[in-house]
């Protein structure tokens, strides 16, 4: 059953599952996951702090096998977290006219609010409404050259009291959540030097979203393809862009809300909340970095059923906008795709962040 593949997963503790363990969970959940079922991912402990090498094997069994996982121990007081949901509700209630007036239609990089259906993702308009916050590093500024540089479009703080402070807190908070992560991946992925990635997160170009879904409409089984396929989704099938995806919600309103296709397999399946934990995931340059050795998961968001909507906000921990991002060449060799013959080829080409963010995010939205 999934209830026992999940025990399984709990791989923040000392004991790990044996390789046939394994074996035999991916063969079952490749045969096993539906669009109506649910699954438990694998959790990440970071309060392991006396042993970093058993964070990084439970991430690196995370990567590897799901792409998705619950983050623990990431030491976010649930002060702040409940604050930066409390603040994003209050913003998204607000006339219309209070959030137009830091409309990202008046940003050239993307910065700011939009109105319902100004996302796009497959070129269907998203149901939801969002606020972009981006780091403002002056890495991101090319002369002569569009891109994701600017200046944040905040609400007025006389309307809106504490909402900078409180989001600001947060997102410092997180690079350092993502700093953790990266010294495990380091770790789990035995290149030698827990450091090994920090020459590229001098100056993390991270991004931040503050989403309000409104309560779903219509047809309410996922399954139900002609109402997904004409636009019915928060959120439509896409990857992230990034390194890793950290996502805190209102718990109580994400329940057959966040779904996944998990490796091998053509099926959704939800991911429910889990109290106190974030939902995290690998993302593009991360499965980049390691030659596919880390999955970058499709996902995509139903809107949710309660009469409240959703808020949901998922920080992307990213690294310095012109950080040349390529496969490392120790994964390479060890990437199973790779035969004896064509060992030494990798599976990615090299990218610099700042021209991979600036031409998915030039594409997300229709003003």
């Amino acid at each position: 059953s999934l209830s026992k593949m999940s025990s399984l997963l709990r791989f923040g503790s000392r004991t790990m599952p044996s390789a046939a363990s394994r074996r035999t969970l991916r063969s079952r959940m490749s045969t096993s996951s539906s669009s109506s079922s649910a699954v438990r991912l694998p959790i990440v402990d970071l309060s392991l702090v006396t042993n970093e090498r058993v964070i990084g094997q439970s991430l690196h069994e995370a990567c590897t096998t799901f792409g998705f996982f619950y983050l623990l121990g990431h030491g976010i007081p649930a002060t702040l977290r409940q604050s930066v949901l409390e603040q994003g509700r209050t913003f998204f209630e607000a006339e219309t006219a209070d959030k137009e007036s830091i409309s990202a239609e008046n940003s050239h990089s993307f910065r700011g609010y939009q109105r319902l259906k100004v996302n796009q993702t497959n070129g269907q308009q998203d149901l939801h409404e969002g606020l972009d916050i981006f780091s403002e590093s002056t890495r991101g500024q090319v002369e002569g050259v569009p891109s994701n540089h600017g200046r944040n479009q905040w609400p007025d703080e006389t309307q809106f009291p504490n909402f900078q402070s409180t989001v600001e807190d947060y997102a410092s908070r997180m690079q350092h959540v993502g700093d953790r992560l990266m010294r495990a991946c380091a770790l789990g992925l035995e290149l030698g030097d827990a450091n090994y990635f920090a020459p590229y997160f001098e100056d993390p170009f991270w991004n931040m979203r503050l989403v309000y879904y409104p309560q779903r409409q219509g047809p309410t089984l996922p399954q139900d393809k002609e109402a997904l396929d004409g636009g019915g989704l928060g959120v439509g099938e896409h990857t992230d862009y990034g390194i890793f995806t950290m996502i805190l919600a209102e718990e109580e309103y994400s329940h057959n809300t966040l779904q996944v296709r998990l490796p091998h397999s053509s099926e959704w399946v939800y991911v429910q909340p889990l109290p106190g934990a974030m939902i995290c995931n690998v993302a593009d340059m991360l499965a980049t970095w390691t030659n596919g050795i880390y999955k970058s998961t499709p996902h995509r968001v139903l809107p949710p059923l309660h009469t409240k909507g959703r808020v949901s906000v998922p920080f992307f921990y990213d690294p310095s906008y012109d950080a040349v991002v390529r496969p490392i060449p120790e994964l390479v060799q060890r990437s199973p795709q790779q035969s004896a013959s064509s060992s030494s080829s990798s599976n990615f080409a090299p990218i610099c962040y700042g021209d991979h963010l600036y031409a998915k995010t030039s594409r997300n939205f229709v003003f």
